[in-house]
């Protein structure tokens, strides 16, 4: 039996290591790459939604959704599509069915270095890459430009 040897992955521990490693991953493909960025590393890239410590707000989804937009209405009267609303209720910091993504890797390491509350623990945030074939981002080019 032949084992299979497994290459630790080592993180990069300061910004010029960060900026090398974006730099390898970015180039060679005409992928669209977007970054999330989160304080804690075991935290799944999951949408607020569909987390399991908020059991139950995916059912009362569209109920969520025409409470808030009563309660402010002027600040949804912009919003032209449900994308739109989805969005700012995220901006708000309401659970939604979207995850928080950049094309700037640097957004994520923002908030891959956030210390948290005041009084919390250190952590250790990460930045996970995404790649998106083309045949799944057209979709969204007139938000996300790709430059091949």
């Amino acid at each position: 039996m032949v084992k299979k040897r497994t290459k630790k992955i080592v993180p990069p521990r300061t910004l010029t290591e960060f900026i090398e490693e974006f730099a390898r991953y970015f180039s060679g493909s005409s992928q669209l790459k977007c970054y999330r960025g989160q304080r804690v590393s075991s935290w799944q890239n999951v949408a607020g939604i569909f987390r399991p410590e908020l059991k139950g707000l995916l059912e009362d989804e569209k109920r969520a959704v025409r409470k808030v937009i009563s309660v402010q209405p002027h600040e949804f009267a912009p919003d032209e599509t449900m994308f739109d609303k989805l969005v700012r209720m995220q901006h708000f910091g309401l659970p939604t069915r979207l995850l928080d993504v950049s094309l700037n890797a640097m957004v994520a390491l923002f908030f891959a270095t956030d210390p948290g509350p005041l009084g919390s623990k250190p952590s250790d945030g990460m930045v996970t890459a995404f790649a998106i074939p083309p045949e799944r981002s057209s979709p969204f080019e007139p938000f996300f430009p790709v430059n091949p």
